[in-house]
């Protein structure tokens, strides 16, 4: 277990088969430098598996400013598939997968922030008893399968695959 900035760990280049970056990409401040350093440090056709928010999402839409994934001021950038493709094709990086997860709560925080604005209430989300209650994030369940089987769901996870050369 190392503490420190990725760019200071003290791990040779070519030193892993598999880096996981779950909801993390969006909270680095240089996301190209980040793709760069991770192709380093992966063998040939090693793999990143990367989880974040999907600003292109149904919800963003329909939430605008209320949708809970924006998470400000600590969401530094946000992206959508084509745009965290573009940053790791560049790094050197093929497409394996592309997975969309919503997931109810993400929506059932939408729905709480927005709630939260129109009766001027500031009641922390994990304090509001809809947050905690299973049952509404049960009925949410059809929901997430259709924006799910949309790929439009809140989240989105990529996992790409290092090529044996970066093209420049």
């Amino acid at each position: 277990y190392f503490k420190c900035d990725l760019f200071q760990a003290p791990f040779q280049d070519g030193s892993f088969d598999i880096i996981t970056l779950n909801h993390v990409f969006e909270h680095l401040n240089d996301p190209t430098n980040h793709a760069n350093k991770i192709f380093q440090l992966l063998k040939p056709n090693g793999k990143v598996v990367i989880g974040i928010p999907n600003c292109a999402s149904f919800n963003s839409r329909l939430f605008g400013q209320f949708w809970f994934p924006f998470d400000l001021p600590r969401h530094l950038f946000h992206y959508n598939t084509r745009s965290l493709i573009k940053i790791f094709r560049k790094a050197g990086f093929e497409v394996e997968k592309v997975r969309h997860n919503q997931m109810p709560g993400n929506t059932l925080g939408s729905l709480i922030y927005l709630f939260n604005s129109i009766v001027k209430r500031n009641q922390p989300l994990m304090e509001n008893k809809l947050m905690k209650s299973g049952l509404f994030n049960f009925l949410l369940v059809p929901y997430t399968y259709l924006l799910n089987a949309l790929k439009l769901g809140d989240q989105i996870e990529v996992i790409f695959r290092r090529r044996s050369k970066q093209i420049q």
